[in-house]
């Protein structure tokens, strides 16, 4: 029987929160209500009567009992449950995608919406985990209560304020797919427009994903509490007012005391925080749905393949973190991340692998770290032995102290494919620990511009980056240096340095002559020269040039100065 809407009442001021569905007549058995708060505020719908629902069913969004009465004050955990017994509400037909205004999130950046937002989260999880997505007939007309095997939350445009993290997912009974679906991020989430979601607490992760399979968050802007302290105190800014090259000078101090720790870090996102045993700085405790019976904290399942698309990150202690609460003994997965179209900016790190199993994170589609201090490491949180290998293509840096702290023991090979930096202050650091490896870092045809501002309020780095018994491969590409930073060194530590091809000069060195401009691209009035005190560096490789036709040939001189007495 096809669904006829002539069959429905509809009246044009009929919203959830004055009641409407409580006051409609006994003999009415379908009705359009006009919106949740408000009349056309997106939380509306059609809902049909069905009369062996039970009444403990009620959820505050797609069933509703009758009986239940709208709270006084918004947002009320009361509006969400019911203790009425017997059966009868009203049902609401959608067929896919659940929206978090159906359950009274408002997007006004006025309301706290965590609660509407963690209930339709719960609601899904219900569906899926429990009741099955049981499909139902009423007066003839079949529809499912569950026709959603992507998991999509929609949150639509709207700047939604939450007072806790948001759970996709809780680690408890079996695996989850679920794709939280904004409709766009704003870049600078200064104006409006888009989806934003502001975080306005530093105790834990504005969002969580816990026990999640092939899962994915889109179309949004993350908004944390460090951004307008990182915004004026950093050094980039006309007056400098702090350190940048420490970087807990990148952290608000009233930010909460575990917002640097090592185990419960503040993040934009935060994949699996509950995984692990519970540490003794950690996270605060999680309210399981009831639906769930009694729960441990910690110790949940961990989650493997999630898509981050399209999403801009801004003002956390880490943007993105990988399991916070792993260590050596305890660690799942956390593994196989893509991030794509994304943007992490004013955060003291952009990107924190902390699990020796998190493999395989790939960095895709014109990504951007801007603003913070390190871009990508693997050992300041959790285990401190992330593994964190996998393709970097395309990806952006800007306005930043340095792009890399790796520990390399923990990571497969890390290729960067026509990366681009610019205004940066350092590489950073790769270290193997005690033992040569031959795991590393790869820059493949990438452009790396050392010209951050206000440079000359820092001392010049001692290194443009450390490596000690790991590897560096610079093939091909475009390095330039900031005037201050001539003369420059490589690491004077056991290396392996490969270099093949590639630009390296200073444009505030102008040559006198071919040869110079050839020895300027050989590093050495560039932003990289080896150690006067070290002759030895291990596996070089030169490249040889003819210097009047500058085409690479089998013997003449070296692009590259492997040594300087």
């Amino acid at each position: 029987m096809a669904l006829d809407i002539r069959d429905f009442v509809y009246e044009d001021d009929s919203t959830i929160a004055s009641g409407f569905l409580s006051k409609v007549s006994p003999d009415v058995k379908k009705v359009i209500v006009s919106g949740f708060h408000s009349p056309n505020d997106g939380g509306g719908g059609m809902f049909v009567w069905k009369a062996d629902e039970p009444k403990t069913n009620h959820n505050g969004g797609t069933i509703i009992d009758p009986l239940v009465p709208f709270p006084t004050t918004w947002p009320d955990e009361s509006w969400y449950s019911s203790s009425n017994e017997g059966n009868g509400c009203w049902v609401r037909i959608y067929d896919g995608e659940l929206n978090v205004k159906w359950f009274g999130a408002k997007g006004d950046g006025v309301s706290d919406d965590w609660i509407p937002i963690q209930k339709t989260i719960d609601y899904y999880l219900w569906e899926v985990q429990i009741n099955n997505g049981t499909a139902t007939n009423v007066d003839g007309f079949t529809y499912s209560t569950f026709n959603n095997p992507q998991g999509i939350i929609h949150v639509p445009a709207g700047t939604y304020l939450i007072s806790r993290m948001i759970n996709l997912g809780y680690g408890v009974s079996g695996f989850v797919t679920i794709h939280f679906k904004g409709d766009g991020r704003n870049n600078n989430a200064q104006s409006a427009g888009g989806t934003i979601i502001v975080a306005n607490f530093s105790n834990q992760p504005a969002i969580g994903f816990q026990g999640v399979r092939h899962s994915k968050i889109s179309g949004m802007t993350i908004l944390g509490a460090n951004e307008q302290y990182i915004r004026s105190n950093w050094l980039g800014t006309p007056s400098p007012s702090i350190d940048d090259l420490d970087v807990n000078n990148w952290i608000d101090p009233n930010l909460a005391s575990n917002a640097n720790s090592q185990y419960a870090p503040y993040a934009g996102i935060c994949v699996d925080p509950y995984s692990n045993p519970q540490p003794t700085i950690h996270y605060p405790d999680v309210e399981y749905p009831d639906f769930y019976g009694t729960q441990s904290q910690y110790n949940k399942n961990f989650s493997s393949e999630i898509v981050i698309e399209d999403v801009t990150i801004m003002g956390f202690v880490v943007g993105i973190v990988f399991q916070p609460a792993s260590t050596t003994t305890y660690n799942g997965n956390g593994d196989f991340i893509i991030l794509r179209d994304t943007a992490i900016n004013y955060c003291a790190y952009g990107i924190s692998a902390t699990s020796p199993n998190g493999r395989q994170l790939s960095i895709d589609g014109n990504s951007m770290i801007n603003y913070v201090h390190t871009a990508i490491t693997n050992h300041i949180h959790g285990a401190q032995q992330g593994e964190i290998g996998g393709l970097f293509n395309n990806l952006s840096f800007g306005m930043a102290i340095q792009l890399f702290d790796i520990y390399s023991p923990y990571s497969s090979p890390i290729l960067c494919n026509r990366c681009y930096a610019e205004n940066i202050y350092r590489i950073g650091n790769n270290s193997a620990g005690g033992t040569p490896n031959n795991l590393g870092t790869t820059l493949l045809n990438c452009s790396f511009h050392f010209n951050l501002a206000n440079n000359n309020y820092r001392k010049k780095p001692d290194y443009c980056f450390t490596n000690y018994n790991g590897i560096w491969k610079i093939i091909g590409g475009e390095y330039t240096s900031y005037s201050k930073f001539t003369n420059t060194l490589l690491p004077n530590f056991q290396s392996t340095i490969h270099v093949e091809g590639g630009k390296f000069t200073n444009p505030y060195i102008t040559p006198n002559n071919t040869a110079h401009a050839i020895a300027l691209n050989a590093l050495k009035g560039g932003i990289f020269i080896p150690s006067p005190t070290h002759n030895i560096f291990h596996n070089i490789t030169p490249n040889y040039y003819n210097i009047d036709t500058l085409n690479k040939i089998d013997g003449f001189y070296y692009s590259f100065i492997p040594a300087i007495k």
